[in-house]
């Protein structure tokens, strides 16, 4: 409980990472990138899990490779089944400039090392053809004014 007139910090309602702990947990640095987290519905096995598992379309129609991907941050049981990939996947223009760019839809593909999850009692499927198309784009909420975006997103409110 913070005392009457204290601000908290915000360092505990977030999990930015730094360019030297992304490369510490994916394997190289990445910068100026956006990070996009893909929840499956059963945990993923992290040894299958790479870059070129995924492939991104954007709203222009380009189909873009994410940089990077891993489970980190999400080492806890109930979060192994989110892969976050980094890459360059939009800006934050509103859906409705011209110059919005934007996810549209995320696809599991075959590379080397087919993406695996496992399920009840061991159970290993592979996520190939796996997709997910979105309607709009996560970069804005047109209920919220930006001033106030920033702050419900800091404190989990929706």
């Amino acid at each position: 409980m913070c005392q009457t007139g204290v601000i908290p910090t915000l360092n505990a309602y977030t999990s930015a990472q730094t360019p030297f702990a992304v490369a510490v947990a994916y394997g190289c640095p990445v910068v100026f990138a956006d990070g996009l987290p893909v929840e499956f519905s059963w945990p993923i096995r992290p040894s299958t899990l790479d870059a070129t598992d995924f492939l991104v379309t954007l709203n222009t129609g380009e189909k873009v490779v994410p940089e990077v991907a891993s489970i980190a941050p999400n080492f806890e049981f109930n979060e192994r089944s989110v892969a976050v990939l980094f890459g360059h996947f939009g800006n934050r223009f509103s859906p409705t400039d011209q110059r919005a760019v934007y996810p549209v839809e995320v696809e599991v593909v075959r590379d080397e090392t087919p993406l695996q999850l496992v399920g009840l009692h061991g159970r290993i499927v592979e996520a190939i053809g796996f997709k997910v198309r979105t309607s709009g784009t996560p970069y804005t909420d047109p209920d919220v004014p930006r001033s106030s975006e920033v702050v419900r997103d800091l404190l989990g409110r929706s």
